[in-house]
């Protein structure tokens, strides 16, 4: 792995979308989404779109949904330059944290079964695997494997033993 770098995570804003609309165009597996799709995520009270920024420019960033008690990772997009750096896995922890304060106690989210950068991140932060959606990618056609935890992971701290 590459050395860890300096980075800044904060809310997307209005301001950062071209910012993250160019990051997105560059990465295959982040959402291409429009510019009026782009604007209704950010303005979404259920949605949770974070940031992260190396001297002061986009380098990453995470959308994921909470319903009820339920938050879904919907993407998670790391500049090429910035892989391997922990921008990633920062990314991931804080929509966790997030997601925990807004009431959630699960996270799902699908990823293509060919990322195994994906996966490997999702694995080592303690979701297990719950399924297979058969050809759900599209460009090219690709299966999207489904995982999932409880956020009430055994290893966290939080958690108390009966007296």
């Amino acid at each position: 792995m590459s050395e860890r770098i300096t980075m800044t995570l904060r809310a997307l804003r209005i301001e950062d979308l071209r910012a993250a609309m160019a990051l997105a165009a560059e990465a295959p597996e982040a959402p291409h989404w429009s510019v009026p799709v782009w604007h209704r995520v950010l303005e979404r009270s259920e949605t949770i779109v974070l940031g992260a920024f190396v001297a002061h420019a986009l380098a990453g960033f995470a959308v994921a949904s909470v319903t009820l008690d339920t938050v879904e990772l919907e993407a998670i997009a790391v500049a090429e330059k910035h892989r391997r750096q922990g921008l990633g896995a920062a990314l991931f922890e804080a929509v966790l944290e997030a997601a925990r304060a807004r009431g959630a106690v699960r996270l799902e989210l699908e990823v293509r079964a060919g990322n195994a950068a994906a996966i490997g991140l999702y694995r080592r932060a303690g979701l297990a695997d719950e399924g297979v959606r058969r050809a759900y990618y599209r460009d090219p056609e690709e299966d999207a494997l489904l995982m999932g935890r409880n956020l009430a992971h055994v290893s966290d701290k939080s958690e108390k033993t009966p007296d």
